[in-house]
């Protein structure tokens, strides 16, 4: 049996005839199955892909119908109950076993570069500020009260640091006690005075509340 390919006038015309026509279950296994572990090429992906934009766009109307029927009361209910099952748990178990999420890939030090400088970059332009915490204003003004001109959120590499002399070259941290980790901290100032040769003085919270309180105003 030859195959002959069929024109673009002749698909059109088979495209309007099968619009909106209903598939009976049985056809649909029928195909289902018959292109069971078929893999497809990208010209007919693309072939695909084009296909999708004759279809008939879906009206305003019909649009707010749908929204309605999903966002009724009893549709929820039953999507709830549906995902509370304990197969469907299990479904889920099952299929994330063994895949990593894309926050779990290790990243190179090319990655992370990468996006230190985009963060550095919408820092410049005002995006992705934070509020100095208790803890900073009351470092920042006890070297302000020693005379130094330091400089805050100062960006080196990946990291940024919280206060900066430029005259020595060191950094200083406040560390608070609930959002600081003494081995990520080793290895962040191992990376500063790696690659910067940038020196970091650390203060704990305990003694910035005990020794540096009474010169702690906010700024």
């Amino acid at each position: 049996m030859s195959s002959r390919k069929l024109s673009e006038e002749h698909k059109a015309k088979l495209r309007a005839i099968n619009l909106g026509r209903k598939v009976s279950s049985e056809t649909r296994e029928k195909l289902r199955k018959a292109h069971l572990g078929r893999v497809r090429s990208l010209e007919e992906r693309e072939a695909c892909s084009r296909g999708q934009s004759h279809r008939v766009p879906m009206t305003e109307k019909t649009r707010a119908k749908k929204r309605l029927v999903n966002s009724s009361p009893e549709r929820r209910a039953f999507y709830r109950k549906l995902c509370s099952t304990p197969e469907h748990a299990e479904a889920i178990r099952k299929a994330l076993v063994g895949k990593k999420r894309w926050w779990e890939e290790p990243r190179s030090e090319e990655i992370r570069e990468k996006i230190a400088i985009a963060v550095s970059s919408a820092r410049s332009r005002g995006c992705y500020t934070r509020e100095m915490s208790s803890l900073h204003r009351r470092l920042r003004s006890y070297l302000l009260s020693l005379g130094m001109e330091t400089k805050s959120e100062v960006r080196f590499g990946r990291y940024c640091v919280d206060e900066y002399d430029e005259k020595t070259h060191t950094a200083y941290e406040a560390d608070g006690e609930y959002w600081h980790d003494e081995e990520y901290d080793r290895k962040r100032d191992a990376y500063l005075k790696r690659e910067f040769d940038l020196t970091v003085v650390r203060f704990t919270e305990d003694s910035i509340v005990r020794e540096l309180g009474a010169i702690g105003a906010p700024l």
